[in-house]
C-alpha cells in the first residue's frame, strides 16, 4: 500500500484551517487511513485558562484533532479537493489520559462507512500521545466522527 508523506504546507493547501486552530503538523496518508502529528505547545493561548495550575488540552481540541485528521483523508479522496469539512456527529467519544503542554499528539482516522450521494463520511478516531523515547503510543481518545462534506 503506498503512503504520502504530508507537512504542514500540504495539510494548508487540503485543509480551510488555520493558525491557532490547525491542529496538524504533518501526515501520512493512505487511501483508507490517515495519521497526523502534532505538536502540543506549551504556549498555546488555551493554557492560560485551562488550567493554570494543571494546564490541559481540553477534550474539544482533541476532538478537533481527531476531525481534522478525519478531513485530511477525506479531502484528499478524489473529487473531495476543495471541499468544506462540516462535523454532522460525533459517536462514542471516550478520553483516556490528559494530553499536556509539550505532548506529541498522534491522531488517526480510518474510513468507516461512507455515503458519497448524501456527502457523509463515517471514520474510526483515535488519538495518542508519544509515551516515551521507545516511541511507545499511550491512548488518550478514541471514537466515531461523521462528515459532511460541503
Amino acid at each position: 500500500m503506498n503512503t504520502l508523506q504530508l507537512n504542514r504546507s500540504d495539510i494548508e493547501r487540503i485543509l480551510p484551517h488555520r493558525t491557532p486552530l490547525l491542529l496538524a503538523d504533518s501526515a501520512v496518508l493512505g487511501s483508507q487511513t490517515v495519521q497526523t502529528v502534532f505538536y502540543v505547545d506549551p504556549d498555546m493561548d488555551i493554557f492560560k485558562g485551562h488550567f493554570p495550575d494543571d494546564p490541559v488540552l481540553p477534550g474539544v481540541y482533541i476532538t478537533e484533532s481527531l476531525a481534522q485528521c478525519a478531513d485530511i483523508l477525506l479531502l484528499a479522496m478524489p473529487g473531495n479537493a476543495g471541499r468544506k469539512p462540516l462535523l454532522a456527529s460525533i459517536g462514542g467519544m471516550r478520553f483516556f489520559r490528559p494530553v499536556r503542554p509539550g505532548d506529541t499528539l498522534i491522531c488517526e482516522a480510518e474510513l468507516d462507512t461512507s455515503s458519497p450521494e448524501m456527502s457523509t463520511y463515517e471514520c474510526r478516531t483515535c488519538a495518542f500521545i508519544s509515551g516515551s523515547s521507545d516511541g511507545e503510543k499511550l491512548k488518550a481518545a478514541q471514537g466515531h466522527i461523521t462528515l459532511c462534506l460541503k
